[in-house]
């Protein structure tokens, strides 16, 4: 077992005959920086194997493995691996759906349960292992559907992607064996492109859905792709599709499958993943800055939580655009609960708009159970924002919330609602404002505190730094309030009563 990088050295060229590559401290990636010849190499789930260029690795037998929860085997390959048998061992059970996909291409006779146990029968109700591939032309075609269908091909296509599950006879969870066909050498991983349909059809929500994998057997930073798109991923524990948005630079794991929406540009082009610029990695990614303005609505409740995007910038328009917009893939089977927006028939997971377009906007939620639940907001990347309004119709007078103040917590009967909830939004005014009657703000600045005096109770304070961006939202609740700031510069308050809007500059 190694377990410090230490044991690769130039001067020493491994020769032995098994061995297991472990997560231990205080590193778990091994570098390979000679020559090697090795029998069997086998790196656990969450181990790390880095060769490092211009020193190849020969290996007999390597196995990489995957467990049950999606963790697997990160190798950044600088130099090639020569090996007789490449295999992936991943682990699975019959209570969940497996997305995945390969960088080689895998026979599918030649899959094997990992104990030695007789081949599972593939597919259909007689067998006990199923495969399922996502026919995109289909949906373009027809729409949501039946658009899931039993792969009955002899080979896994590299770079597609797949969905794994046992039937109810296997008893316990099963390791499969997936040999790779690698041709006998894994190569230094190179610039990769890989091809995407538009799958053409009436409506844009339906159109260039494709179930794809990353080519590299190390994870890959998602926005180092070409187009930044973003992708569904599906969440195996709370068994439903989760939209990562581009902004969040989500780290791919190899041999995962997610979904992307091609437009036909990138239809055209093709998906290029770059292997010398920053894109493959065996940490975790940090997350990129979203250059449009953008709100999260997060919804939770006691089984869980989710999100919805509202991208708002002139440049979008009401239609459903591939790049921009991200249709809802909506579970109502599901323990999470769900939200979204909706437009002119369609339900989003990611919504932009001009933020005109954003007045009284239908949010609709789903929840399994009746029960507690909450609905708030991150504007953190909407400075323009000066209020985020949710109106809950089901009350009598309907009850206001401004989301950027405060969170709105109420009992949600079980099932889909799309016509209790609306969200409108308010930008902040672009120059000083002096509205009458609405007093004057009279302010102060000492060790670092922003005091303000002879407030009117009820009213919203907001301050922005000089880029924009609100770094504080409070309601006063008596005639005086302090404001912490953290950094020297200048900021702008706006004091807002009812209807009534002062703003003014202060440098600190």
């Amino acid at each position: 077992n190694w377990n410090t990088a230490s044991n690769w050295s130039p001067a020493v060229v491994p020769t032995a005959s098994d061995i297991t590559i472990i997560p231990g401290a205080p590193t778990n990636q091994p570098v390979v920086n000679a020559a090697s010849a090795i029998e069997n190499m086998t790196i656990a789930s969450t181990g790390k194997l880095n060769v490092s260029s211009g020193n190849p690795l020969t290996v007999t037998t390597l196995t990489l493995t995957a467990d049950i929860d999606g963790n697997a085997t990160a190798v950044k390959l600088d130099a090639n691996i020569t090996a007789t048998t490449v295999r992936l061992l991943k682990t699975i059970d019959k209570n969940k759906w497996y997305f995945m996909s390969f960088p080689y291409n895998v026979v599918v006779a030649n899959i094997t349960k990992a104990n030695g146990d007789p081949k599972p029968t593939l597919n259909g109700d007689a067998g006990n292992l199923f495969i399922k591939y996502y026919d995109g032309a289909t949906r373009g075609t027809n729409g949501i559907g039946s658009n899931w269908k039993h792969f009955v091909g002899a080979e896994l296509i590299a770079n597609k992607g797949y969905v794994f599950s046992l039937s109810d006879t296997e008893l316990d969870p099963v390791t499969l064996s997936f040999p790779l066909s690698t041709g006998g050498t894994l190569n230094a991983e190179t610039d990769k492109t890989i091809t995407v349909a538009e799958n053409t059809g009436a409506l844009a929500n339906n159109r260039g859905w494709n179930l794809i994998g990353q080519p590299f057997l190390s994870k890959y930073i998602a926005s180092k792709a070409a187009g930044e798109f973003d992708i569904y991923v599906y969440d195996g524990v709370a068994d439903n599709y989760t939209p990562w948005t581009k902004a969040t630079a989500p780290t791919i794991n190899p041999f995962s499958a997610y979904f992307i929406q091609a437009s036909n540009t990138l239809a055209g082009t093709g998906i290029s993943f770059a292997a010398a610029t920053g894109g493959r990695t065996l940490a975790p990614s940090v997350a990129a800055n979203e250059l449009k303005e953008e709100v999260q609505l997060n919804f939770k409740s006691a089984t869980g939580s989710d999100y919805a995007l509202l991208r708002m910038d002139n440049a979008f328009t009401t239609s459903y655009e591939i790049g921009s917009d991200f249709e809802k893939w909506i579970g109502t089977g599901t323990s999470k609960p769900q939200i979204y927006t909706s437009l002119n028939g369609i339900n989003y997971a990611f919504n932009g708009l001009p933020m005109s377009s954003v007045d009284n906007l239908p949010v609709g939620i789903y929840t399994k159970t009746a029960g507690t639940t909450t609905i708030s907001a991150n504007g953190s990347k909407a400075s323009s924002l000066s209020q985020l309004l949710l109106t809950d119709k089901s009350t009598s007078p309907a009850t206001v919330t401004d989301l950027l103040v405060s969170n709105y917590t109420f009992i949600a009967a079980a099932g889909t609602n799309n016509s209790r909830f609306a969200i409108t939004a308010h930008r902040v005014p672009t120059a000083n404002v002096n509205v009458a009657g609405a007093g004057d703000i009279k302010l102060s600045i000492a060790n670092s505190q922003l005091l303000l005096t002879d407030l009117t109770v009820n009213s919203t304070i907001r301050v922005f730094d000089a880029l924009g961006r609100m770094v504080a939202s409070k309601i006063a609740t008596s005639n005086a309030l302090e404001i912490s700031l953290k950094a020297k510069g200048i900021y702008t308050v706006q004091l807002q009563k009812g209807t009534s809007i002062i703003t003014q500059k202060v440098i600190f």
